[in-house]
């Protein structure tokens, strides 16, 4: 037997491997996702780490006393929050690496990146599965 045909015999065994489907244990169910609040606050305090793992998908809520933008580094979200009115984005953990995560002061809701940076308010922490 050729080596092509041993390749195209394996191949197709392959293809045909029992694969679990909708009569099998029910439909495919979508992720979880875990839920983190981050307070800001007038005080700063050590910076808080959130831990996750890649495919992770996370609904980070921003709790502030002020107009803040809270914004993580390396992974382009900013997200806005006030006194009255707190922020909240899904973040699916896509890259692994440590984020630092820091907050600009604003009066301006409309200038996220108006305020210089600070040392982090927190990071996000994404390991391998």
């Amino acid at each position: 037997m050729h080596w092509w045909t041993r390749l195209l015999l394996a191949l197709l065994a392959m293809s045909v491997a029992p694969v679990p489907g909708w009569g099998q244990g029910g439909p495919p169910t979508v992720e979880s996702e875990r839920r983190v609040v981050l307070r800001v606050e007038a005080v700063a305090g050590q910076p808080r780490i959130v831990r996750a793992v890649k495919g992770e998908r996370i609904r980070l809520a921003v709790e502030a006393n002020r107009p803040i933008v809270l914004h993580i580094h390396g992974l382009g979200i900013e997200i806005m929050a006030t006194s009255d009115r707190p922020g909240e984005a899904l973040i699916i953990a896509k890259a692994t690496g440590r984020f630092p995560v820091h907050v600009h002061d604003t009066h301006d809701p409309k200038a996220p990146t108006a305020q210089h940076h600070r040392a982090p308010f927190a990071y996000l922490e994404v390991y391998p599965k």
